[in-house]
């Protein structure tokens, strides 16, 4: 999932939430990101008739190139069949190392990998998580473009793995100090080509405060073994910046 603040990162712009991709700058040493997410969705799988889900995250700068972060969601679901379940997704792990920083035509390369212990999802109970992903990303202010491609595999059973790839690119585009839009395309399939699903997201990112950033996006979605869905999504995101020399003698 893709949570940055660009008022607090060095190098390039960043891939906000609603974007599923993420970009390729990272926080700084010492700098925080906090984000709460809320999401309503009219699901392509066809035994559900909507879904709700509410996402906290929290991610640190280890060093300047270096990110640590988890995520965790909670759901809603009602059920095609009537009755409705609510439960939690396992907490994701993530590490996001900047590899590289680009010029010219040259993207910014970063890599991330994330890791779920299991034992936490209530809803579909399943081992660990783990998983790779390579970002791109290119800053022509104020056009911003973030590329992605990664695999990850699921453990469901003690014999049995889930094993899929995901693609997705992002564009966004500055509409002044306090507005930008983007746009999404995501894309995931199993390793075997049996399921597979696409994702499209249009929405704006509103910057009220230098530290503080609101987003709402809305989309499609669809599944090979499902029908054409929908979701609406919205985040704000808070970025805390170490205290300076000059505060901390203050006290």
């Amino acid at each position: 999932m893709a949570v940055c603040a660009c008022f607090l990162m060095p190098q390039t712009a960043m891939a906000f939430h609603p974007l599923a991709s993420d970009d390729a700058a990272t926080l700084g040493e010492a700098h925080l990101e906090l984000e709460l997410t809320d999401r309503f969705a009219h699901p392509s799988a066809v035994d559900l008739n909507a879904q709700y889900g509410l996402g906290l995250s929290a991610h640190g700068g280890l060093a300047d190139r270096i990110d640590l972060g988890v995520t965790w969601f909670f759901e809603s679901w009602v059920q095609q069949q009537g009755g409705a379940r609510f439960g939690s997704a396992d907490p994701t792990l993530d590490l996001k190392w900047r590899l590289a920083d680009g010029r010219d035509l040259l993207p910014n390369l970063a890599v991330r990998l994330d890791y779920s212990p299991g034992g936490f999802n209530t809803l579909t109970p399943g081992g660990h998580d783990a998983g790779a992903l390579l970002i791109a990303s290119w800053d022509y202010r104020p056009l911003s473009i973030h590329l992605n491609v990664g695999s990850y595999g699921r453990e469901l059973a003690r014999v049995e793995h889930d094993e899929t790839i995901v693609a997705s690119s992002a564009i966004s585009a500055s509409l002044g100090h306090m507005v930008s839009t983007v746009l999404e395309g995501f894309y995931e399939t199993s390793i075997a080509g049996e399921h597979w699903h696409v994702d499209g997201l249009g929405g704006f990112l509103f910057h009220l405060a230098p530290a503080w950033v609101s987003s709402l996006g809305a989309g499609p979605t669809w599944e090979n073994e499902g029908r054409l869905g929908w979701s609406v999504t919205w985040g704000i995101t808070v970025s805390l910046a170490p205290p300076t020399e000059e505060w901390a003698n203050a006290f």
